[in-house]
């Protein structure tokens, strides 16, 4: 019996299902007699499935990986590293959670700001803002913040006070005191031009 979910077709659980020799093959327990016991059809399907389900992980913990690294990137001057990683791993047609998604995207903003791509960062933020507020989850006070930033640098510093209030208010609702305390410091040098 084979059921049909998320398009992919798992083999129900059973004593002769591939199920648990398919966990044993992909852990390396299975030696190579038990292994004939898989037809052509099971290995491919089974080698599709891994596959995809790598490429998800890849995804999700590529993104994961990159925001944790963000500030190593920004403090050592690799900022085209890191905006290089981000860019391939945003660039895959994979689903991840919107919130991861959203929290790369806030990173990719940041890393275009240090490049001086001003445009580029105001679009990383805004989708990070939008993102973020449909999910009610990624890092809604750093995109407000770097919209801010490059609203100041567009000559625009009603615009950017008003993005950084925000961003404050934004750090204060997410109880994170590192964004509450970036996005003060962006305020402080929005009334500060």
């Amino acid at each position: 019996m084979r059921v049909k979910r998320h398009g992919l077709t798992p083999f129900a659980k059973g004593p002769h299902s591939p199920a648990p020799r398919a966990a044993r093959f992909a852990k390396g327990d299975l030696h190579e007699k038990t292994n004939r016991r898989f037809d052509a059809a099971a290995l491919a399907a089974l080698s599709r499935t891994f596959a995809r389900e790598a490429a998800l992980k890849v995804a999700e913990e590529g993104l994961r990986l990159c925001y944790a690294l963000s500030g190593s990137w920004l403090a050592s001057g690799e900022a085209a590293e890191g905006a290089s990683w981000l860019d391939r791993l945003l660039d895959l047609d994979r689903p991840v959670p919107a919130g991861v998604r959203a929290r790369a995207l806030a990173v990719r903003a940041e890393l275009a700001f240090e490049h001086q791509d001003y445009p580029a960062a105001r679009d990383y933020a805004r989708q990070c803002v939008q993102l973020s507020e449909a999910c009610q989850d990624g890092n809604q006070a750093a995109g407000l913040r770097l919209l801010a930033l490059t609203a100041l640098m567009a000559g625009n510093p009603e615009a950017a006070l008003e993005h950084a209030d925000a961003a404050v208010r934004a750090g204060r609702q997410m109880a994170d005191e590192w964004e509450e305390g970036v996005a003060l410091a962006a305020k402080a040098g929005v009334i500060a031009s």
